[in-house]
């Protein structure tokens, strides 16, 4: 039981370290590799987001052993958090907190790129 809620932690670890380098990695490229800029219009703009996020998944496999190797560093810790998040939300299970976390990352994502379309449309 221990290794597999260890699985779990690393899973939530993995997907951490993940929304940290997609939405880091976008805004990096978004700004300074793609540089671009805004009025360009919904057609150009959805065109332009694409070939960052095709620069970004292209740059996540050459990172991807990296960020696999910190997670299972950070399992253990993240277990930990699991743990606390269910004692402080309530929760009934880490199950419940892994997609709490999960949909806070998601979210987050989603919040920071459509922020940034947004704008340069």
């Amino acid at each position: 039981e221990q290794l597999q809620s260890l699985g779990l932690a690393g899973v939530v670890a993995y997907s951490l370290f993940n929304t940290l380098y997609y939405t880091v990695a976008f805004l990096v490229v978004w700004f300074t590799v793609a540089n671009v800029p805004a009025g360009l219009g919904p057609q150009a703009v959805m065109r332009k987001a694409a070939e960052v996020f095709a620069l970004v998944w292209a740059g996540s496999q050459v990172t991807k052993l990296l960020r696999a190797g910190a997670a299972l560093a950070f399992a253990p810790a993240v277990d930990k958090g699991l743990e606390l998040a269910v004692a402080k939300f309530r929760l009934k299970s880490k199950q419940q907190a892994f997609a709490l976390v999960v949909a806070a990352c998601l979210a987050l994502a989603a919040a920071v790129f459509g922020a940034v379309v947004a704008m340069h449309v």
